[in-house]
């Protein structure tokens, strides 16, 4: 009877021994579960960085381009404004040129009537 309460015993002890083997087992698993798991959210988190930081880059570059395309329209403006400013003072002095010269031919006509009525008389 002792020697069969020993070999329980022994029993007993393989079986505890089995048990804590089989949780530390099933612990590690759920272990290495959670840590495949947070290395898998981590790289998706990595993931979604690099996807924000792409679309913050595309941004940037569009707003480049806009301040470009802004500055190149508002020196087109200017330039069309010395067109304009440089083509009103041709068109003043065109003007002016025409007055002369009406002035010139009627001074001559006057001249020259005034000549001929010289000479008739």
């Amino acid at each position: 009877e002792v020697a069969e309460l020993r070999n329980q015993s022994i029993r007993f002890a393989e079986q505890e021994k089995c048990a804590a083997k089989a949780i530390r087992v099933e612990e590690q698993s759920r272990f290495s579960e959670m840590i495949a798991s947070t290395k898998g959210e981590r790289a998706a988190g990595m993931n979604l960085v690099a996807e924000r930081e792409l679309e913050a880059s595309q941004v940037r570059n569009k707003i480049q381009h806009a301040s470009h395309e802004r500055d190149t329209a508002i020196r087109f403006e200017c330039e069309a404004n010395q067109r304009i400013a440089d083509l009103e003072s041709i068109a003043k002095v065109s003007e002016e040129s025409r007055i002369a010269q009406e002035a010139c031919v009627a001074a001559l006509q006057g001249d020259v009537k005034e000549r001929h009525l010289a000479l008739v008389a």
